[in-house]
């Protein structure tokens, strides 16, 4: 029994050392199995957190600064309202007064000098024939009595009496050439004095807002072009941007989509035992995910229409900021217009106030009577030179005979044949000079005046002027045009005249 229980006993224990064995081996075999199992989850999870990375990193999308061009802009000078400036204008109506006031004056000046000129030469005809009727007197006694002392007595007198009418003679002469040399002073004043200057002002005053009328409505109709053409920019710069957003969004929701599939991708791993040394391989095959060329166009798609809506965004803002600014000088414009056109019509009623007188038609005037005034005036001064000169020689003449008359008597023996043929000769030389050119000189006034009541048309036309307050320069200057041309054809120095006062 003894050999039996001791098999007995070595079977069971051998069975035991095998269970055990076999025990660890699988033991070891299942923590084999769940490294491998921990392995591949790790890489799995391994692989997941990769994708996402990257489908993070593609959400934060980076857009170049390109630059924005608008192909809707306009080149137009829009005046600043700061550069509107209403040319100011004075409202009394005292300048116009007075001027009214100077042309009264200058009226009244012109028909006294006229009236003097036609009063002297009425005078001077008288003087001239008396001086004609002495001279042929003492012309003829001089042949006559030859030098005996009745011929002293017979011509001193007479020579007396054409020496204050020939000075009597060039006092009217030099009185009318004065007159006529007034009214031109008066009328120097009046145009370069404070009141011509003021109309002078006043006409400037119009051109200037003349000119800001037309240049401000150009401007506002070119204005109103731009404006209208920046609004239909607008509207197409509205649907710009709307298409342009509406690609935007497309683009952004394609991208959305990369990164949805980029998170859902299916991936499975294929492992290999190597069983000596105890290892394995895997191997991951991914389906849907997104290749790098479908990232790179999906980006570039959305930064393309990112930029193109932000462009198109930053041009309807500037384009409605452009439109607002130029809306506010439009309205600066027609209000400025309106003021200029308010002045405008102002300057001309104060204009008005003036009876038509313009800057122009004074200086026209100026020179008219400067024609006129200096016509008479030369050919006056020139005859009342020469009868000042005529007076002058005969009272040297009578200063040679008063001592010879003094000492003698009627039975006294005869003037020297000297001194008698001395004053002989002076005598009848200015007698003939006198006959001559004096009667030239003294016929003045008659072929300027050639019939009575001269001026009497100028005369009455300027009253008429005064009486109804239509006196201008444009009328006047007709009116002294008239005159030049009526009274001064023969002025031989009307070509030199003309010459100095234009």
């Amino acid at each position: 029994m003894c050999p039996l229980r001791k098999e007995s006993s070595k079977s069971l224990l051998c069975g035991k050392r095998t269970i055990r064995v076999t025990c660890l081996c699988l033991s070891a075999l299942l923590m084999v199995l769940l490294l491998i199992t921990l392995v591949f989850h790790l890489n799995h999870n391994r692989n997941k957190d990769s994708i996402t990375d990257d489908a993070s990193v593609r959400d934060r999308v980076e857009f170049s600064s390109k630059t924005c061009v608008f192909e809707n802009g306009i080149s137009i000078q829009i005046p600043q309202s700061a550069d509107f400036h209403i040319e100011t204008v004075a409202k009394s109506s005292k300048d116009s007064k007075n001027f009214q006031a100077s042309m009264l004056q200058i009226t009244k000046k012109l028909i006294h000098s006229l009236k003097v000129a036609n009063n002297t030469a009425e005078k001077i005809d008288l003087l001239s024939t008396e001086v004609k009727d002495q001279l042929n007197y003492i012309y003829r006694s001089l042949d006559f009595y030859g030098n005996s002392n009745r011929l002293l007595e017979f011509i001193e007198q007479p020579l007396k009496n054409v020496t204050q009418s020939t000075e009597k003679i060039a006092q009217y002469f030099l009185l009318t050439a004065r007159k006529f040399e007034q009214l031109f002073d008066l009328m120097k004043v009046v145009v370069h004095g404070s009141i011509g200057k003021k109309l002078i002002d006043l006409e400037r005053s119009l051109y200037i807002v003349e000119g800001q009328m037309n240049s401000s409505v150009h401007s506002k109709r070119k204005l109103e072009k731009a404006i209208e053409f920046m609004t239909n920019s607008s509207i197409e710069a509205a649907l710009r941007l709307q298409q342009n957003q509406d690609e935007f969004e497309m683009a952004t929701l394609e991208l959305k989509s990369l990164q949805s599939r980029s998170n859902s991708v299916n991936c499975f791993e294929n492992w290999e035992w190597n069983w000596w040394p105890l290892t394995y391989t895997t191997t991951s095959t991914c389906f849907g995910r997104p290749s790098d060329d479908d990232w790179a166009n999906s980006k570039s798609r959305l930064e393309n229409a990112k930029w193109k809506s932000n462009c198109s965004n930053q041009e309807v803002s500037d384009v409605q900021e452009k439109i607002q600014k130029w809306n506010k000088v439009d309205q600066d414009l027609s209000i400025f217009i309106e003021k200029l056109a308010k002045n405008k019509n102002n300057l001309h009623k104060k204009l008005a106030m003036f009876n038509g007188t313009s800057g122009e038609s004074l200086v026209q005037m100026e020179s008219e009577t400067c024609k006129m005034t200096a016509g008479f005036t030369n050919i006056y001064m020139e005859a009342a030179e020469f009868f000042l000169n005529i007076s002058a020689r005969i009272s040297n003449n009578l200063a040679i005979l008063e001592p010879t008359t003094a000492n003698m008597s009627i039975n006294s023996r005869p003037m020297p044949s000297d001194t008698f043929l001395e004053l002989r000769s002076n005598l009848k030389k200015i007698t003939n000079e006198v006959l001559d050119r004096g009667a030239a000189f003294a016929n003045i006034p008659k072929l300027i005046f050639r019939h009575s009541n001269v001026f009497r048309f100028e005369i009455e036309q300027l009253r008429q002027m005064r009486t109804q307050k239509t006196i201008n320069s444009g009328s006047l200057v007709k009116l002294l045009a008239n005159i030049r041309k009526s009274h001064l054809k023969r002025n031989k120095s009307a070509d030199q005249i003309s010459q100095k006062c234009d």
